[in-house]
């Protein structure tokens, strides 16, 4: 069996993995912050700002900020989000008259496509059971398989777009 077996179908990342931008140098963190949000809310997505944590250390600042993000496509499909970064030995500096901040910057992203999902309102399509299994295999190769397809090059264009957003900050 092909993709069909799997509900979740990996675009950037891995079930333990994720797309990486590492970066040590300066970069205008609050654009990036503000960006990425603003990409994603004009993607219709919904964002859950998961986690917000700041240290302060003689090194500098340390962060970590995640993202969690979802989109319904269709009563089959959904896309997933998380987008984590993590901020090390981060100080303000000026240049050019501009504040920016100066550090080692980790822009992590995880994106996949949800199949046949059940969520706090909503039943999965097909059910848990020997005979839900064979007719969501059928479903998937033989009737939805270009849509599929289709979605699963969607989200990985998005997330492309965010990573090159991501670059365009990095100074």
């Amino acid at each position: 069996m092909g993709k069909e077996s799997k509900s979740q179908l990996y675009q950037h990342g891995s079930k333990r993995g994720f797309s990486l931008i590492r970066y040590a140098g300066l970069y205008d963190l609050k654009a990036i912050i503000d960006d990425t949000k603003a990409h994603l809310r004009k993607l219709r997505y919904d964002i859950d700002d998961k986690q917000h944590d700041e240290k302060i250390s003689s090194s500098g600042k340390e962060m970590k900020i995640v993202f969690r993000c979802f989109k319904e496509i269709t009563e089959y499909v959904k896309f997933y989000m998380e987008v984590t970064i993590i901020v090390v030995g981060q100080i303000d500096v000026i240049v050019d008259k501009r504040k920016v901040k100066k550090g080692n910057f980790d822009y992590r992203l995880m994106t996949r496509v949800e199949k046949n999902y059940s969520g706090s309102n909503r039943t999965p399509t097909f059910k848990k059971s020997k005979l839900g299994e064979l007719q969501r295999h059928l479903y998937e190769k033989f009737i939805i398989k270009q849509e599929l397809s289709d979605r699963e090059d969607e989200l990985l264009d998005q997330g492309q777009e965010l990573l090159n957003m991501v670059r365009k900050h990095l100074l």
